[in-house]
Order: C-alpha cells, then sequence, then structure tokens
C-alpha cells in the first residue's frame, strides 16, 4: 500500500489521493479558466463532477457538456446531497466573504474539504495554506500536518509496528481475555460494530464482548450507562481498563483505524452529534483511534449534554490541526498511566 501511494506523490507534499470527485464553484465570467482548470486538475487524480455559479450565462455548460453547471451557489446542500464529492474548489473572486462562509461551514458539516483560489485569502485564519496546483494559486481550508505526505507515512509505519507488537506480544492475554468471557457468559467473544472510518468509510470495529445483551452492531442506539445491568462480571473490568479495546489493533493493522485518534462513533450518534456541532465531520479528515486526545483530557463515556458533545469535539479538532508524532506518544503515555484517562469509564 505505501508503495504505491509513494508513486503517486506529487509534488505539493500533500498525500496523494486517487480520483476524487471535486466541484467547482464560481461565477463563469470570473472564473472563465474554470475548464482549463478541470482538465489541469485531472493529471493529479481529481474529477469535476460539476459547476455551481450565479451567472445566468449557460456557454459553459453548452461549450464543454463534460463540466455542466449543476446549480447556483446556494444550492450547494442539494448538489452534496446528492453526489459524491471529496472537495471543493472556490473562485474566492466570484463569491462573496459571506457566501464563503455559508460553503464552508456546509462543506464542514457534511465532511468535504474545501479549497479557496483567490487573487488574494478573503478569511482570515491560520486554517488556510497555499499551495501552487500546476500554475494554479489554491488556499486549501483546514489544511492539517496529517496531509503532509511524511507525517502521514510516519504515522502509518508507528501503527502497523506498534499494531504488531501488540498482536503477537499480548497474544497470551487475548487468549485469557477469550476464555473468561466465554466462562463467565453464553455469547461470542467479540463484538463487532459497524463503525465509521476515515472519508465516512464504514469498518467493522473489533471488540471483546463484555455485555450479556449486545446492542445491534449496525444500528445500535443505546449507549452505556452506569451500572449498566447488560454488563457481565468480567465485562465490568474489561471495561474499567480499556481491555476490552484491545482487538482494535487488528484494525489498526488493517489500515482501517489509528492507534491515536478521534474515537469512532456509532452511526447514530454521529447523526446526534452532528445536529449540535456544525464541523463534527471534520473528524473524518483522520483514521479514528483506539484512544484519543479527548479521552486522556476526560471526555470520554456520556454524550447526553450540549457541552459533552461540543468539548469532545473541540479536543478532536485541535489534535486534527495540532498532530505531530511526539503527541501520539505522549497520549499513549497518557492512556496508560493516567488517572484523567479512567474517569466516566464504565
Amino acid at each position: 500500500m505505501c508503495f504505491s501511494i509513494i508513486s503517486k506523490w506529487k509534488k505539493n507534499n500533500t498525500i496523494p489521493q486517487e480520483s476524487l470527485n471535486i466541484l467547482l464553484v464560481g461565477n463563469n465570467g470570473k472564473f472563465s479558466n474554470a475548464v482549463s482548470f478541470a482538465n489541469n486538475m485531472e493529471s493529479y487524480g481529481y474529477r469535476t463532477v460539476g459547476f455551481l455559479n450565479n451567472d445566468k450565462d449557460q456557454r459553459l455548460a453548452s461549450s464543454n457538456s463534460q463540466y455542466n453547471i449543476l446549480g447556483k451557489v446556494k444550492d450547494l446542500p442539494t448538489v452534496l446531497d446528492s453526489k459524491t464529492v471529496d472537495e471543493i474548489f472556490i473562485s474566492s473572486t466570484s463569491v462573496s466573504e459571506d457566501e464563503i462562509q455559508d460553503l464552508i461551514q456546509i462543506a464542514d458539516s457534511r465532511g468535504v474539504r474545501v479549497n479557496i483560489i483567490p487573487d488574494q485569502p478573503v478569511i482570515d485564519g491560520n486554517q488556510f495554506q497555499s499551495y501552487d496546483l500546476n500554475g494554479f494559486p489554491v488556499f486549501k481550508h483546514r489544511n492539517t500536518p496529517l496531509d503532509n505526505f511524511n507525517n502521514f507515512l510516519l504515522k502509518r509505519i508507528f501503527d502497523t509496528a506498534f499494531s504488531i507488537a501488540v498482536l503477537i506480544f499480548l497474544s497470551p492475554l487475548f487468549l485469557l481475555i477469550a476464555f473468561l468471557i466465554k466462562i463467565d457468559s453464553r455469547g461470542p467473544v467479540f463484538y463487532k460494530p459497524i463503525r465509521k472510518g476515515e472519508a465516512n468509510e464504514t469498518f467493522r470495529c473489533y471488540k471483546f464482548r463484555t455485555m450479556s445483551i449486545c446492542d445491534d452492531p449496525i444500528n445500535g442506539k443505546k449507549s452505556t450507562i452506569k451500572d449498566d445491568p447488560r454488563i457481565t462480571r468480567i465485562g465490568k473490568y474489561l471495561r474499567k481498563y480499556d481491555l476490552d479495546e484491545l482487538p482494535q489493533f487488528y484494525n489498526v493493522f488493517k489500515g482501517e483505524m489509528s492507534v491515536v485518534g478521534p474515537r469512532p462513533h456509532r452511526i447514530n450518534l454521529q447523526d446526534d452529534f452532528r445536529k449540535i456541532v456544525n464541523d463534527y465531520m471534520v473528524r473524518h479528515y483522520v483514521r479514528p483511534g483506539i484512544t484519543g486526545w479527548a479521552q486522556v483530557n476526560g471526555w470520554r463515556g456520556p454524550t447526553e449534554t450540549a457541552k459533552q458533545k461540543k468539548e469532545r469535539i473541540r479536543f478532536d479538532l485541535w489534535y486534527i490541526e495540532n498532530w505531530s508524532f511526539l503527541l501520539d506518544i505522549k497520549i499513549i503515555f497518557l492512556t496508560v498511566f493516567s488517572e484523567k484517562t479512567r474517569k466516566n469509564a464504565f
């Protein structure tokens, strides 16, 4: 996998993607080079799905049907809900600052990246980073350290090595836990709920079973509560010390998760969070983790109040925007040794 990524790495030193769908936003009159821009993007693995345009002039669509005008700028929510779009490129010279702010909020709510094609940046903030895309100046919104290929590769190598070491050296503990689960209660050793990961991809998350009656792996909606009667005798200790999460190192090995990252949520809980925190889906810019910055700072367990939801996401987004290898090491250390990590663990 790593070798194929290396072979496609482009000079802008960001993680290359394959067959990304992009949407262009701007007015024809002020973005007359849109077709040229779209053609250039093809060499970077992008595919243009269409164009949002406030002008009445439809010449762009008629002259090149490949880049159909899908609607006006205000139609972005409808387009994102009806088409698969990975990134949006906005011409800042043809869209007002208020419109750009609205577009960013809409994109964030759906986990879609935003890039600004400027005369100059129209929005202040350190979340924008400029780069040259084959002669076109582009500003990427929410550029993160893990967009850098070297950082991405370092994290992936560490995840792979760490997960292999855990799976090998803790295999006797895995067998002991499996034996205790089987003699403690009837049912399978593993609980395998469906979770959403990087780029909102669905995967099966592995856990040691800790309950006598497990929630539906796909549509489960019942959160664990303190002194939950469903928790088994051995499950109580597994959950207290996070031993039930150990099988997720197999997810890390497969590339579905990372050792450190935002914790994956149930699908219905994800929908609930999105109603409270607009930029919740930004968590899906990176792989979910077995442990995370929010967890070691005590934001785990109940998500009954708006504050609990907002604080958990605030810590997750801070981690994404400030990632470093040393920060991952610190989080792993705190996961094992900090009492705050055990807060609200039940």
